[in-house]
């Protein structure tokens, strides 16, 4: 599906948010809450999860956010 697509369902569906998630190197999903109106900015430079919240990476607090981007195609 592309992005028009995607957004025009969204639109159709009256779907606010959406739920950006990812699975973290031990099978434990993050999920973040963003709006919908937000999808561009998803796709393109994607939602981002604190580095300290994903155990297991060898990050804290001070790191860097990762990023997870929604993949329409997917």
């Amino acid at each position: 599906m592309n992005r028009n697509a995607l957004k025009a369902q969204l639109q159709k569906d009256a779907v606010e948010y959406l739920l950006v998630q990812f699975v973290d190197i031990h099978g434990a999903p993050k999920v973040k809450m963003v709006p919908a109106e937000a999808l561009d900015d998803v796709i393109d430079s994607g939602a981002g999860f604190a580095g300290g919240a994903v155990w297991g990476m060898g990050q804290d607090a001070s790191s860097h956010d990762m990023m997870a981007r929604i993949d329409p195609a997917s």
